[in-house]
């Protein structure tokens, strides 16, 4: 050999033959190590395809237990509050009955991966959620698990739970709106112009949800946020160009209640992703920002049909405070100007004329109702508050009349953490300056605008007897879900429960 290789070295030939040798070596061992460079880099994109789709699955399936939890669909809530323990089901012989998760798009069920959920109740109401997500499945050779965990509170919806609530009259939004907490309508919602809901200031409840039983209609050139799910009992027309939708919207395409015959987007992002219709389609033209459409889908939860609740006074219901009657407000206006710096008690006013209340730069030493039977307007903002316990003041602000209107006017504001309000309207809400309330506004209809600003916080229960809430919602609630948080599949693995 070695003569051989002396011999083509002398051979201008032969040393062709070594250099041509030599370079076909050099590139078969470099296709051979760009081979496996390939092949490790396909199979890292499919390691990060498939771990970023079992956490949504994982996701997917705690928001179904969610729901479940909610409707005490086959039970759900039931098992989990008389056992203490429910799940997506458990077969014969200990094995999960783990469910396959699927979309459709564009007409095509696609399977996305695979989900188990077990739900153990922490207190009445309060469940702890484990959620397994596989993907593509849990028995590719490939395949990726992941976990998650997700505290719930189920929130009655007979109570006072929303930042901004309007019954049978709708909201009518104009000029800026801006809610930390939830919104409903219990009739069309119109926006034309910005209007932007957020979750709620930690730690109070709110994830800043849109729920609408009639149609949402966006008008051209709003400018509208939500953060959350937006719920529509009816259909949707967003004539916007800017709207964004954070997270996944239903629409449930009732025609019995609906004025549009299919629901329409000019141009929506939806930054949750996915579009739920119980139409066929959308609107021909509609634009969803690449958001996946899921066409008829008959899962959805109806919207719940929420009426105002209804208030009525009775002295008794307010044990331990004072209460003053007023023939009309011209008498209340002499009390405050007498008592400003110590606002407190029940106040009854027999007669709204549509007058003016000034609470500018006053101080409540306790929490404090006003009733007034008939229109008025409220005005100022307080100097401070607290009730003797150094809990912030409830100012509980009433319009009992069903044909009056309550107006915000000049400065009415509340003090975060010293002064809360409660404002509530049997007839109409409406602003003619800008407001922000640290509470709730609940109407029959609202058409407030010029810059209102609400950030929601819970009313004291001591000083809200007098409303009665819709028997028929006494066993529906409202999820309100803790932080999500991503942990190892096998903290706690799944076959603590069952074998998937």
């Amino acid at each position: 050999m070695r003569k051989f290789i002396e011999q083509l070295r002398s051979d201008e030939d032969g040393i062709g033959i070594i250099t041509a040798l030599s370079v076909s070596f050099i590139v078969f061992a470099l296709g051979a190590t760009w081979y496996s460079l390939a092949v490790h880099e396909l199979d890292e994109v499919s390691f990060d395809r498939n771990r970023t789709q079992a956490l949504n699955v994982a996701e997917a399936g705690a928001k179904e237990a969610m729901a479940l939890l909610t409707y005490d669909v086959d039970s759900w809530r039931t098992d989990a509050q008389s056992v203490g323990f429910a799940s997506s089901g458990i077969l014969a012989g200990g094995i999960c009955d783990v469910q396959t998760l699927e979309t459709v798009a564009e007409g095509v069920v696609e399977g996305q991966g695979e989900y188990w959920v077990a739900v153990t109740k922490v207190d009445n109401l309060k469940y702890h959620l484990e959620s397994w997500g596989w993907a593509p499945s849990r028995t590719s050779s490939k395949g990726v698990a992941k976990k998650v965990l997700l505290d719930v509170e189920l929130v009655p919806l007979g109570g006072f739970t929303n930042a901004l609530f309007a019954a049978k009259g709708g909201i009518v939004g104009a000029n800026f709106k801006t809610i930390y907490g939830d919104a409903y309508s219990g009739e069309d919602v119109t926006i034309s112009a910005q209007t932007s809901i957020f979750k709620n200031d930690d730690p109070y409840r709110g994830e800043g949800t849109m729920t609408v039983y009639g149609d949402l209609t966006i008008d051209s050139g709003s400018n509208v946020f939500v953060q959350s799910d937006v719920n529509v009992q009816g259909r949707v027309n967003d004539l916007s160009a800017s709207t964004q939708y954070g997270s996944t919207v239903q629409i449930r395409s009732d025609g019995t209640i609906s004025s549009y015959l299919n629901s329409y987007f000019k141009k929506a992002t939806v930054l949750g992703g996915e579009v739920k219709i119980a139409d066929l389609a959308l609107k021909a033209g509609s634009n969803i920002g690449g958001a996946t459409l899921i066409p008829n889908a008959n899962d959805m939860q109806p919207v719940p049909d929420v009426s105002l609740p209804v208030f009525t006074f009775n002295a008794g219901d307010y044990v331990g405070y004072t209460i003053t009657y007023y023939a009309n407000l011209a008498d209340f206006r002499a009390y405050v100007a007498a008592n400003g710096n110590n606002l407190k008690g029940v106040h009854v006013v027999a007669a709204g004329d549509g007058s003016v209340v000034n609470f500018h730069q006053n101080t409540f030493t306790d929490n404090f109702v006003l009733i007034v039977d008939g229109s008025f307007e409220i005005r100022g903002t307080p100097k401070k508050g607290s009730t003797p316990s150094g809990e912030p003041a409830s100012v509980i602000i009433v319009m009992k009349k069903a044909t009056g209107t309550l107006t915000l006017g000049q400065n009415f504001q509340s003090v975060p953490g010293e002064v809360h309000h409660l404002v509530f309207s049997s007839g109409i809400v409406t602003s003619t300056n800008q407001s922000v309330i640290y509470g709730a506004m609940y109407g029959y209809k609202d058409q407030t605008g010029n810059r209102l600003e609400i950030h929601f916080r819970p009313p004291t229960e001591g000083v809200i007897q007098g409303f009665t809430f819709d028997p028929a919602l006494a066993d529906s609630f409202i999820p309100e879900p803790g932080d999500w948080r991503d942990v190892s599949p096998n903290s706690e693995p799944v076959t603590a429960y069952c074998t998937p």
